[in-house]
């Protein structure tokens, strides 16, 4: 189905139509979408950001609109096609036991703690980097490519014939949903209860065959010995 159509379905549901209520209802169908997004990370959402640091500049990028949240480990893109795995840091304190906050400052001549990135940290709107990044990569400029995957918010539908995952593969769940929104609008609470127990039992099928497309042939566990040790210093880049 595409945008247009769930709103008819929608629209079927509801009966009774009180004033403003055809006009809320391509809202209400984005936002039991964004409310399936909030409860559980489909392969739909899954997304990176490729960035390139700069030279002795913490910041490695501002985080884009629809991020949601991290997903996975980063990893640096090499010159000859390789990839160099890295880690996600868990705090800025757990950052600065291990290295230096910032460029040495004023009179002092100790050597800038900078090299090839380790760890990147997420910060409300941006995503740093640490070391501080040199320009000694194997790139011509120097500088480093950092691939950072995070799940992403899909964008809003608005046009008639605008479809996504949702629409595609679980139209029914919006329309129950959008649905329970508006019969509730109207204080028919018996009726939106009903249309809410639908939605949900739709949305734990998609999860579920959503769940089911994310395994593997095989699950294997690995074992990891000090689980609980501090991190490693992962010295920086030698000449």
């Amino acid at each position: 189905m595409n945008f247009i159509e769930v709103q008819d379905e929608v629209e079927d549901l509801l009966l009774d139509l009180p004033a403003g209520t055809t006009t809320r209802i391509a809202t209400w169908v984005n936002e039991a979408i964004k409310e399936a997004e909030t409860r559980y990370n489909f392969r739909c959402m899954e997304e990176q950001e490729d960035a390139t640091t700069v030279d002795q500049t913490r910041a490695l990028f501002t985080k884009p609109a629809d991020w949601k949240e991290r997903r996975g480990e980063p990893y640096l893109i090499n010159q000859d096609g390789s990839t160099t795995p890295i880690s996600w840091a868990q705090s800025e304190a757990q950052m600065i036991r291990t290295y230096g906050i910032q460029a040495p400052a004023e009179t002092s001549t100790a050597t800038i703690d900078e090299g090839e990135p380790h760890y990147i940290l997420e910060r409300d709107t941006q995503v740093d980097v640490f070391p501080l990044p040199d320009d000694e990569s194997d790139w011509t400029n120097g500088l480093y490519r950092v691939v950072v995957p995070y799940w992403k918010y899909l964008t809003a539908l608005s046009a008639d014939a605008d479809t996504n995952f949702f629409t595609a593969n679980a139209s029914r769940y919006c329309i129950y949903r959008a649905a329970e929104m508006g019969i509730d609008r109207n204080r028919d609470e018996a009726r939106a209860d009903r249309y809410l127990q639908k939605a949900e039992r739709e949305f734990v099928k998609i999860k579920n065959q959503d769940k089911l497309s994310k395994l593997g042939d095989k699950l294997t566990l690995s074992i990891k010995k000090d689980v609980y040790a501090g991190e490693p210093r992962r010295g920086n880049r030698e000449g």
